[in-house]
Parts: structure tokens; sequence; C-alpha cells
């Protein structure tokens, strides 16, 4: 029985990995997808709040980046450009916007 019980969990837990890595990969947004974004939204919905730093930017770019949310290249552009992801607050799993510093 216990042999059972831990091939049934080694079974599942396999499964349950690739269906996250399946997700996340077909998540990750590209740089010409990061491009597009950004001049969807150039002056219209990003400009509540104070604007943003050059660090900040960056740091934005690279915890999007970390998350598995962006690409290196769509992080790298968007600090070399000024731009940054917003990040959905509750899931951290999807970029809402990517705004213009």
């Amino acid at each position: 029985m216990k042999l059972a019980s831990l091939l049934l969990l080694t079974i599942l837990s396999t499964n349950t990995f690739s269906v996250a890595a399946n997700s996340e990969v077909s998540s990750i947004i590209t740089l010409d997808e990061y491009i597009e974004r950004a001049m969807l939204n150039i002056g219209k919905r990003c400009t509540m709040g104070p604007r943003l730093t050059v660090a900040q930017v960056r740091e934005h770019n690279l915890y999007a980046q970390n998350l598995g949310l962006i690409t290196a290249e769509a992080a790298l552009w968007g600090s070399n450009n000024g731009f940054y992801p917003l990040i959905d607050l509750f899931t951290e799993r999807e970029i809402a916007l990517v705004c213009k510093a």
C-alpha cells in the first residue's frame, strides 16, 4: 500500500510540474509583443502617479523577467527605452500594461 501511494504521488507531482512548466512557457511575453504593448499605451493609460527613475524602470523589467513574464530581450529593450511592465498585483502571473516612464 505504501509503495502504491508513493508511486501515485510521484506520478501526480510529475504531471503537475509539466502543466506548470507548459503554462509558464506559453504566457511569456516576447520582445515583439512587449514593443507592441508599449506602443499601444503611450500617453494613454499610464499617466497616473510619479514618473519612475531609470533604476526603477530597470527593477520593474528585471522583476518581470525573474517571474518568467517577459524574455531577457524584452527586459533589456524596456530598460534601454524607458518602458516598464505593470504586473497584475493579485496574481503576479500577467502583465496588465507596458508603460513609458
